[in-house]
């Protein structure tokens, strides 16, 4: 029921403030042909990135980050109304600025990406959100990150999974050092039982008819679903709003890795440092 709440409320905010006419940074009226609804001003204020992917050390392994944009006040602006003020229909347009960036990043991996709305080329990357601590999904009502993560999905046709879960409350990583964020988070995020129950049945007796959570991999095509489970091909991006030391970017790079993932991590970031 309470998700069936946050469902119906995430679609009569996204009906009150539709794309194209409020910015979604100063929130002044624009029109619709404003790209990513920002205003002229803060169209040219935003520090869009299309730095090389940095590669960021987990243990003995590394994952990739890419950013759309470094963070500033104008990109705090667009974070905090959708995470703070509940203005969901924002995870859309971070999730349009996201596929334009993945675009990029990939062009010369895989010619006419821009022109494959399906992302054929990348048939084997899976999407898979930041977690968000039960108690602190019960006070916002949504997870920001997952939010933008199926608007991404849907913008891209990959798959959305979301198999990790914070096993623990952590305290807030505001003011602590990259040593102490890593302790901090440490251990707190797993793939979820049920995802790891899938994944071992999987290759026992096939897909499971009643698996848990929903119909796990409904939207999940078979080969995809295969790779995942024989822990071949399959590659993760890590979708999050904002980036800054990486310590729970690479605690969610252990999760995944201790399920059997053995495809690359990258992490995908609206904003980061």
């Amino acid at each position: 029921m309470n998700g069936l709440v946050r469902n119906l409320t995430e679609y009569a905010k996204d009906f009150i403030f539709p794309d194209g006419i409020y910015c979604i940074c100063c929130g002044n009226i624009i029109d619709q042909s404003r790209t990513y609804s920002l205003c002229d001003h803060c169209m040219t204020h935003i520090h869009w990135n299309l730095d090389p992917p940095r590669k960021v050390v987990v243990s003995n392994d590394s994952i990739k980050m890419i950013k759309c944009a470094d963070y500033g006040i104008y990109e705090r602006s667009i974070i905090f109304a959708l995470k703070y003020d509940a203005h969901t229909y924002i995870s859309r347009i971070i999730a349009k600025i996201m596929k334009d960036r993945l675009i990029k990043e990939f062009e010369g991996v895989q010619p006419g990406l821009d022109k494959d709305p399906a992302f054929r080329g990348l048939s084997n990357w899976l999407i898979v959100p930041v977690p968000l601590h039960k108690s602190r999904l019960a006070e916002r009502g949504y997870n920001h990150a997952e939010l933008i993560a199926k608007h991404l999905s849907r913008e891209i046709r990959l798959p959305m999974m979301d198999m990790l879960e914070r096993r623990k409350e952590t305290r807030p990583m505001k003011g602590l050092g990259p040593a102490e964020r890593d302790a901090n988070i440490r251990g707190s995020i797993r793939v979820k039982p049920s995802f790891m129950r899938y994944f071992k049945e999987y290759n026992r007796n096939g897909p499971l008819i009643d698996a848990p959570e929903t119909n796990i991999l409904t939207n999940v095509s078979n080969n995809v679903s295969k790779s995942i489970s024989t822990n071949t091909t399959t590659n993760v991006l890590l979708i999050d709003d904002f980036y800054t030391t990486g310590s729970t970017a690479k605690e969610c790079a252990r999760a995944l890795r201790n399920a059997g993932i053995r495809g690359e991590i990258w992490m995908l970031a609206f904003a980061a440092r």
